[in-house]
């Protein structure tokens, strides 16, 4: 028996489809490239802004200056720093300044549009202290704000260990003053700096000072902060009597004219100085009157 070619057979699947060609992908339009463009754009934004919002980084436009430095002897003593904020006004309920600064008062409820902010940080010797870098706010509705702070080189204390050095250092804690036949000027002297200073003399026009001088202040211990309080002070009395009458005269006229009755001049470390003697005038023109007045 032989095999013959038999009629064409045609098989259909009734659960197949029919097979399309490949789709053609149409090409973008300048406008919809542009479209896609902005809408990624905005996206990027949003995730980044997003991002700096949950790490407290965002400034909210707003931006920190200084506009001034100075310190204060006190109990402790500080390092101050004036600081103005510009910007979109903002509602806050916390303003914190970073390494190791605080706020000085309280904290203002509004910032932005030239606010006033005032920070300090204790005079310490133990290590650096830099000045601000970022102020952190939190908002009335719960945003966190990461203020940069701008410090101009002027600004910049020259040491934050000794903000006050030479000359300057020397400062007047306590005064008496006791009118007999000669005025007796007693002193307390403190050097507010880590390092010693001499008092080498002490002046006014027309008069004579007898005293124990020149005369050594220790300096303070750098292991702590400054404060007035433990601060060895050193005794010094004056007494005083006229030398010569007209230029004492002059000299008393020139304190009043310009307004400086109760400055006491001195020398410290050979540079000039000046100490604030209260009542210092009104005696010495006691003295005057009963030595020179006829």
């Amino acid at each position: 028996m032989s095999l013959t070619d038999g009629p064409a057979v045609t098989v259909i699947d009734p659960h197949a489809g029919p097979v399309l060609p490949a789709a053609v992908r149409p090409r973008w339009g300048a406008t919809e490239r542009t479209v896609a463009l902005v809408a990624a754009v905005v996206l990027l934004a949003g995730l980044v802004s997003a991002g700096h919002l949950r790490t407290g980084t965002a400034d909210g436009g707003l931006s920190a200056t200084s506009r001034g430095s100075k310190a204060q002897l006190g109990r402790p003593s500080a390092l101050v720093l004036d600081l103005v904020v510009t910007g979109p006004p903002v509602e806050v309920r916390l303003v914190r300044p970073d390494r190791g600064w605080v706020l000085v008062d309280r904290a203002p409820t509004v910032v932005g549009a030239a606010t006033d902010v005032v920070v300090s940080h204790t005079v310490v010797c133990d290590r650096p202290v830099p000045p601000p870098s970022r102020l952190q706010l939190v908002t009335i509705d719960g945003r966190r704000l990461g203020v940069p702070v701008h410090v101009a080189k002027g600004d910049l204390f020259r040491s934050t260990c000794d903000p006050w050095q030479g000359a300057q250092a020397m400062r007047l804690v306590t005064s008496s003053l006791t009118r007999a036949a000669r005025t007796r000027v007693q002193l307390g002297l403190v050097d507010v700096s880590t390092r010693p200073l001499t008092l080498d003399q002490v002046r006014y026009g027309g008069f004579a000072f007898a005293a124990d001088l020149p005369v050594r202040l220790a300096g303070r211990d750098s292991r702590g902060p400054l404060d007035l309080d433990r601060l060895t002070v050193t005794d010094l009395t004056l007494v005083t009597t006229v030398q010569e009458c007209g230029a004492a005269r002059r000299a008393l006229d020139a304190a009043t004219a310009n307004g400086t009755p109760d400055r006491l001049p001195a020398t410290v470390d050979g540079a000039p100085a000046d100490l604030e003697v209260r009542g210092l005038e009104a005696y010495l023109e006691l003295q005057w009157r009963a030595t020179c007045v006829r």
